[in-house]
């Protein structure tokens, strides 16, 4: 946490694939921990807490594979730099059209914001689920729904169902092309 305080909003500090590791590992082991010392609570309650990062590795390699490329290469089609490129962008380039360069340097702090505010409803849903292992699972698959529905709109610029992606009879490559 002390990294991310001292960091948001301006970032002058540069976490690096160790550190997000590490602090993806750290959460991994808080979320063991909590089950291990509290029976009452059920993993799938703790999957809802990591529920964004776990889905978005899944969902990168799928799509990574559907373009036949290594699912380990870079690439800029995160969520996170979808979001930046699609929805924060544009907003803060029409707030301040007199300096594109302070609407520049707001885009990673703001869209920083607008994942963490995205997840309270998973923390949420985590707390309404803890005791109920079918409920939290069942909110675990509305999440990834809801990712992979938000993922789509935000590639081709129309709302379609996540579930008839799935059974799309045509290329699925093509659904990723980044128009």
């Amino acid at each position: 946490m002390g990294f991310w305080l001292v960091n948001w909003p301006w970032g002058k500090l540069f976490l690096g694939d160790g550190g997000s590791y590490f602090g993806g590992f750290s959460l991994a082991w808080a979320c063991v921990l909590l089950i291990e010392r509290n029976p009452t609570i059920n993993a799938f309650a703790t999957l809802l807490l990591c529920i964004h990062p776990v889905t978005e590795v899944l969902f990168s390699i799928y799509r990574r594979r559907l373009h036949g490329s290594h699912p380990g290469k870079p690439d800029r089609l995160h969520l996170h730099s979808l979001l930046m490129r699609r929805v924060v962008s544009p907003r803060l380039n029409r707030l301040y059209p007199h300096d594109p360069q302070f609407a520049r340097s707001l885009r990673n702090p703001a869209t920083g914001l607008l994942l963490c505010l995205m997840s309270i409803p998973a923390v949420a849903a985590a707390w309404w689920g803890k005791n109920t292992p079918l409920l939290a699972a069942a909110l675990c698959l509305l999440f990834i729904l809801g990712y992979v529905l938000i993922y789509l709109r935000l590639v081709r610029h129309f709302w379609c169902l996540p579930v008839a992606f799935l059974w799309m009879k045509t290329s699925r490559a093509t659904f990723f092309e980044n128009k």
